[in-house]
């Protein structure tokens, strides 16, 4: 059941609940401005929900950072498609990799991931 409101208090999304069966690809679609990009970016710990929980394998992971959830193979791609600013960096704590790229007044971090789906660590 999660929730998540913008700032100014708009409720974005409302009770969302989603199982996504180990070892298949999910889908999400619907129309612009239906919350797709929000509840990704939700499961991938770019957002804090206001409400409900986010279980990976029966844990509560709701709480758990970026990096925490890359590591446990959750990651986010951003949707622009052609890229300004393309950088390498490495968080100095975790040694996690991340693409950091940027179009005009886009920009985010993705986790880079190995081809078994784990992020690339640079010790």
């Amino acid at each position: 059941n999660i929730r998540w409101r913008l700032p100014d208090g708009e409720e974005i999304l409302k009770d969302i609940s989603l199982q996504v069966p180990d070892g298949q690809l999910t889908v999400i679609t619907g129309p612009n401005g239906g919350g797709k990009t929000s509840l990704a970016k939700l499961i991938a710990g770019i957002e804090k929900p206001s409400g409900g929980q986010i279980i990976l394998d029966g844990e509560d992971i709701t709480e758990w950072d970026i990096t925490k959830r890359a590591k446990n193979g959750i990651g986010y791609a951003f949707q622009q498609g052609a890229l300004d600013v393309v950088e390498i960096w490495v968080d100095t704590e975790t040694g996690v990799n991340y693409v950091f790229h940027r179009n005009g007044n886009a920009a985010g971090f993705t986790p880079l991931l190995d081809k078994e789906g784990k992020p690339i660590v640079t010790p």
